[in-house]
């Protein structure tokens, strides 16, 4: 039952995500959906982010949008908030989320110190 529950509010996050974006500009629209689209092939890459939790995808979807509704607000073009290295711009969004590499690391890390020490 908690997975349900746990789905539903994921599906209900990922769709209110998906009403703002549909809300921007059009071009800030169409960065915003390459911007999901290189997120998810480099998951399927590496598997970095842990879509089965509300902590990575949608937190990354909120930050792009919160960005973007500000640029928006203050007048800028697209670009003037990502810069033309979007790749970058989107790299850096990852950067601070809790990834399944994130956690990796630092299971990795303790387990280690805790054999060994420090």
């Amino acid at each position: 039952m908690e997975s349900e529950g746990k789905m539903t509010k994921t599906k209900q996050t990922w769709e209110q995500n998906e009403d703002r974006a549909m809300a921007l500009l059009s071009d800030y629209a169409f960065v915003y959906y390459k911007i999901q689209m290189y997120m998810l092939d480099f998951e399927a890459e590496i598997g970095a982010m842990d879509f089965d939790t509300d902590t990575s995808a949608d937190l990354v979807s909120e930050k792009l949008l919160s960005i973007f509704e500000k640029g928006i607000a203050e007048n800028k073009s697209v670009l003037e908030v990502t810069g033309t290295d979007v790749a970058a711009f989107s790299d850096a969004l990852l950067k601070d989320t809790d990834t399944r590499i994130v956690r990796l690391r630092q299971e990795l890390n303790e387990s280690v110190v805790e054999r060994v020490g420090a």
